[in-house]
């Protein structure tokens, strides 16, 4: 027995044993740790209690403690294990034969604590002695992760039927010189079997030696999935053999946001992908997740198999290149996985930001290409109609979006907006959608632009890469970022304790049509709202203009309490008897530009 702690007590019971029903008490007795804690621990008979009456049953025992000092671990941080499942001897016969009985027997191979961590052998078929010698790999093995090992019969469209676990070996058996090598005794192997199973545990070094990382605030990864090799075949064939449809996903671990898929490959269980794409902002420490999935048209798509890749294996000079041993990737010998990674340089270089209170935004949204067609066609193809949303993240108030283009996949936009009250540090969130009218817009992709790389002399310009752009190469993004100057010059404020506001709202211009028209075109009946921000109690209305896209109201209005500091919030509504408004548009006025 492992793993005792000084203070505990034996516990025997004596049962007698009743196939197919519950076996019956013969006896019980505690043996309390005083009596054989002990140097020469402790040989003799034991009474036992609840033997049946007129009975004076004794069990004798010889228990002694065994105490050692285990060697020096030799794992590393980045450490893998290799774990040999090599064989078994004795196991009992789970399925009824005329000439005594066989089992199926597999293997598994378990990280207490971490169920996503699993090995399975293949299963043998009709033996009691299986000879798997099968070499299993566990990446990123951590000091004090304990393995259990279990043996199964397979049967095909049933729960596998136990026939052995072993005792749970921890760091001390294996992470040491020459590993482990040896048999295990199995529990729960059944009543008067003396099961074992043999295997052999090393620990490996890590998968990259150490070396200094190269991110830096900013940087970007560069992920190419090349292939894969001895996937599970998961999709049943009638000429036999099965074959999947590969597909890979990639993410970064714990940041779902930051994902793509790579296009599947038909009936192969080695596919080919050779695609190569970019996450926008890495951080120093980051973890990528592989997962590799059979593609079903209309079902949930099956695990093939996942894995790690720890960020000290490709933040490094000349990144990683190489082949990964996938994890819960079915029985029988691990499915690889080929990838390179590498740590790009931000997407601009370091400088000082020029932005300052009042700054605004111009931003330009040029054009998008290698878009994915979200609208099928009769004529093949599909296309789709494009349209991009540019607003500050966190902030979805200063949002604007382009125009929709029909029927492309290379949409060309060249729309200049203002975004009016940036502050140092806001990033912007790019969204491009397929127009859908009646029902809700298709992302076609996203993307976010640091202000790092904007907040700048020059600003920014050139193309960015989508994220959830779909399965296959990335669609890219376009885009003109430049850095305004406030809308006024610094000036002192004139207001004082009591000050009014007096706002005149003159006119507007290049409204949209929000009423549609017998003789096209379209018009609007506007009417604006002038309100302090954050203080709705202190706002008017203008009245509305009928049926036109350019109003003139010249209305001065007067707020009564102005407070240094307060920003005016101006919305233009299109006027709709007995339903609400159509909002038109919207705008923040900041008290530093009339104050």
């Amino acid at each position: 027995m492992r793993n005792y702690a000084e203070g505990e007590n034996l516990e025997f019971l004596v049962m007698d044993y009743d196939k197919g029903s519950d076996a019956d008490l013969l006896g019980q007795v505690v043996l309390e740790c005083k009596e054989f804690d002990r140097e020469g621990g402790f040989v003799g008979s034991l009474a036992l209690t609840d033997c049946g009456k007129g009975f004076a049953a004794t069990l004798r025992v010889q228990v002694e403690v065994v105490r050692f000092t285990p060697d020096p671990p030799i794992s590393q941080f980045g450490s893998r294990l290799q774990v040999t499942m090599q064989s078994a001897k004795g196991l009992r016969a789970a399925d009824w034969s005329i000439g005594g009985g066989r089992s199926d027997p597999f293997c598994t191979c378990e990280v207490e604590g971490k169920p996503h961590i699993k090995l399975e052998t293949n299963y043998i078929d009709k033996t009691l002695e299986p000879v798997w010698d099968e070499v299993h790999e566990i990446p990123n093995y951590e000091y004090g992760d304990c393995l259990v090992f279990r043996v199964y019969d397979h049967d095909r469209g049933s729960d596998a039927d136990l026939l052995g676990r072993s005792i749970v070996l921890d760091g001390t058996d294996f992470d040491r010189d020459g590993g482990f090598d040896d048999e295990l005794k199995l529990l729960e192997c059944g009543v008067g079997n003396n099961a074992t199973l043999k295997v052999k545990i090393e620990i490996l070094p890590p998968l990259m030696p150490d070396a200094p990382p190269v991110s830096q605030p900013g940087s970007r990864l560069s992920v190419t999935i090349l292939s894969a090799k001895g996937l599970r075949a998961a999709d049943w064939s009638f000429m036999g053999g099965g074959k999947s449809d590969p597909f890979c996903r990639c993410e970064i671990q714990d940041n779902p946001e930051f994902m793509f898929e790579t296009i599947y490959i038909e009936k192969t269980l080695q596919p080919v992908w050779n695609e190569e794409h970019e996450f926008p902002c890495y951080t120093r420490g980051d973890n990528l997740d592989f997962q590799v999935f059979d593609y079903d048209k209309g079902s949930a798509a099956d695990l093939l198999g996942k894995i790690t890749l720890a960020g000290r294996d490709f933040d490094r000079d000349g990144g990683f290149e190489g082949e990964l041993k996938l994890l819960q990737c079915g029985r029988g010998p691990q499915a690889t996985l080929k990838v390179k990674v590498e740590v790009l340089p931000p997407l601009m270089p370091d400088a000082p930001p020029i932005s300052e209170p009042g700054s605004r935004l111009q931003v330009t949204i040029l054009s998008a290409k290698g878009l994915r067609a979200a609208d099928w066609s009769l004529m093949g193809g599909g296309k789709s109609d494009p349209f991009c949303r540019c607003e500050i993240r966190g902030k979805p108030e200063f949002m604007f979006e382009t125009l929709h283009i029909e029927k492309t996949l290379e949409p060309v936009w060249a729309e200049q907006h203002e975004i009016a009250c940036y502050e140092k540090g806001d990033d912007l969130d790019f969204r491009v959608f397929d127009y859908d009218k009646g029902s809700a817009a298709d992302l076609l992709g996203r993307i976010t632009l640091a202000s790092r790389n904007f907040d700048r002399e020059g600003g920014f310009e050139g193309e960015l890469r989508l994220l959830e752009c779909g399965r296959g190469p990335q669609s890219s993004l376009k885009v003109k970022v430049e850095m305004l100057p406030p809308l006024l010059p610094d000036a002192p404020p004139v207001s004082e304790p009591g000050s009014r506001l007096k706002v005149t709202i003159l006119s507007a211009t290049g409204l949209r049509a929000a009423d549609w028209g017998f003789m096209g075109g379209g018009k609007s009946d506007p009417f604006c709202r002038c309100e302090i921000r954050d203080k709705p109690e202190f706002k008017f209305e203008t009245r509305h203009i009928n049926k036109t896209l350019d109003p003139v109201w010249n209305e001065e209005h007067e707020l009564p309490v102005y407070a240094q500091g307060d920003d005016l919030d101006f919305q233009v509504f299109d006027y709709d008897r007995g339903s609400a408004a159509d909002l038109l548009g919207r705008i923040t006025l900041a008290g530093r530009d009339f104050d």
